[in-house]
C-alpha cells in the first residue's frame, strides 16, 4: 500500500500523461482508473489502465487555468465535477498532507486548459487489470524501464 502524501505524489508522477478516465466513489474511498497504455502495455499487451483506490479521500478541489486571457482562475469542488472532466496527470508533489497534482485538460469544450488538483488521502492501493497490486517501488521501476527504452529511440 502507498501510505503517505509524498508516496501518493510520487505514484501520480509516475503516471505522467495518464488520464483520470473513470471514477467511482465507494463511501469515503474513491476508485480512479488512470488510463496510461504506454506503461500498462509493458505489463500485458492490451492493458489500458491502473486502478487507484484513494483511501479516505477528502478536501478535493481543482483550481483552473482559464483559456481566455483576463479571466481569473476559479475553484471547482466535488468528485463528479473535478474527476468527471478526466484531467490528465502531468506531475505531483506533496505539501504536508496535501497532494497537489498539476493537470492538463485538453477538452475543447471546457473553458480551462488545465489546473491544479488538490486533495488529502490516507493512502492508495494500485492494481493493474489483472488485479495485481503494485508497490510504489515497482511502479517507479516500470516507469524507469519505459523511459530508458524510450530515450534509446
Amino acid at each position: 500500500m502507498i501510505q503517505t502524501s509524498d508516496e501518493i505524489a510520487q505514484m501520480l508522477s509516475v503516471f505522467h500523461d495518464g488520464d483520470m478516465a473513470r471514477f467511482h466513489a465507494d463511501g469515503p474511498d474513491v476508485l480512479v482508473e488512470v488510463e496510461i497504455p504506454y506503461l500498462t502495455n509493458r505489463i500485458q499487451p492490451g492493458f489500458k489502465f491502473f486502478s487507484v483506490r484513494f483511501l479516505q479521500l477528502r478536501d478535493l478541489s481543482f483550481t483552473t487555468w482559464p483559456k481566455d486571457d483576463g479571466v481569473d482562475p476559479w475553484v471547482i469542488q466535488g468528485i463528479t465535477e473535478v474527476l468527471g472532466a478526466a484531467p490528465e496527470i502531468l506531475s505531483a508533489e506533496a505539501e504536508g498532507p496535501i497532494v497537489k497534482v498539476v493537470c492538463n485538460q485538453p477538452s475543447p469544450s471546457l473553458p480551462y486548459c488545465g489546473g491544479e488538483l488538490r486533495f488529502v488521502a490516507d493512502g492508495a492501493l494500485v492494481t493493474d487489470q489483472a488485479r495485481r497490486e503494485w508497490s510504489l517501488a515497482d511502479l517507479i521501476t516500470l516507469s524507469q524501464q519505459y523511459w530508458g527504452d524510450w530515450s534509446k529511440h
